[in-house]
C-alpha cells in the first residue's frame, strides 16, 4: 500500500461501480435463462453490494473531504500523495479494510474466471 494513492483507488472503483451497475442494466433478460449468466449477475451484484459498499460508504467520503483539505496545507507542500495520506487519522484501519475489500474482489475475479473458462470443466 506504499506506493498506491487511496484517492486514485477510490476514482478506480467508482469507475468500476459504475460501468459493472450499467452493464448489469443493460444484460439482456433472455439470457436468465442461462445458468452460467445468473451465476455472473449474482457475482456482480454481490460485489457491487458486499465489501466495496461497504467499505465505500464507510470511508471514501471522510478520507476525501480530509484529504481535500490536508494536500493545500503549507505543512504539507512537496510531500506526495501517499505520504500525506499516511497522515489520515485512522489510517491503518482505512488500509486495513481497503486490503479486506482487495482480497474479496481478486476473489470475485477468480470465481468469474472460473465460471467463464471452465464451467463443469469445460471451456465455453
Amino acid at each position: 500500500m506504499d506506493n498506491d494513492v487511496i484517492y486514485e483507488v477510490y476514482n478506480s472503483w467508482y469507475e468500476f461501480f459504475k460501468i459493472t451497475r450499467e452493464s448489469l442494466k443493460e444484460f439482456p433478460v433472455s439470457k436468465l435463462e442461462n445458468e452460467v449468466f445468473t451465476e455472473i449477475i449474482d457475482i456482480a451484484i454481490g460485489v457491487l453490494n458486499g465489501e466495496l459498499r461497504k467499505h465505500l460508504t464507510k470511508w471514501q467520503a471522510k478520507f476525501r473531504h480530509w484529504y481535500d483539505i490536508e494536500k493545500d496545507k503549507k505543512e504539507n507542500e512537496g510531500l506526495s500523495p501517499q505520504e500525506i495520506q499516511k497522515k489520515f487519522p485512522e489510517y491503518d484501519e482505512l488500509v486495513k479494510d481497503l486490503m479486506n475489500v482487495n482480497k474479496c474482489l481478486i476473489n470475485y475475479s477468480n470465481i468469474l474466471y472460473g465460471i467463464v473458462f471452465s464451467k463443469n470443466g469445460k471451456k465455453q
